[in-house]
């Protein structure tokens, strides 16, 4: 039988692909796929069921190296809430750029759904402000930029 364990990443090493990553956490990721796909809200109850169940489900790309942060990023009606569940799974996914070279602070500024902009927002603010603490605290979760500049901000992009 296959082996379909997986490792737990560091946080700030890249995420699963999405093809490596055993069936059970893809779930999240198919989960916020179908509701972008049917412009549908994420529900908080799968999120949080999924994300306490399965962290690593958070770190798990589809094709386009999208993490569902930057899904959720895209998605409408998604609570602040949902962005935490998704962040406190993997924080580090806040500063990681998908296969478009997009960061999810650059689809959460750009979403026309109020509501998922500004919770997205204040998420990743929030989230930016922990990491920025616990690094500070010599807590090394935050990843460098190509360039080795340590304080970049929100996006790992090199932008």
């Amino acid at each position: 039988p296959a082996d379909t364990t997986s490792t737990i990443p560091e946080r700030n090493e890249p995420a699963h692909k999405e093809q490596h990553a055993p069936e059970v956490e893809k779930t999240l990721l198919h989960h916020l796929e179908h509701c972008l796909e049917h412009n549908l809200s994420p529900s908080k109850a799968i999120v949080t069921k999924i994300t306490e169940t399965y962290p690593a489900s958070a770190l798990v790309t589809n094709a386009k190296n999208q993490l569902p942060i930057h899904l959720a990023c895209m998605a409408t009606g998604v609570s602040e809430n949902i962005m935490s569940q998704l962040l406190i799974a993997y924080p580090g996914g806040a500063f990681l750029c998908d296969g478009n070279g997009m960061c999810p602070i650059d689809y959460a500024v750009s979403n026309r759904d109020v509501t998922t902009r500004k919770s997205a927002i204040a998420a990743l603010s929030q989230n930016d402000a922990t990491v920025r603490f616990m690094r500070d605290s010599s807590a090394p979760i935050k990843p460098e930029s190509s360039s080795g500049d340590k304080d970049f901000g929100f996006c790992a992009c090199g932008d």
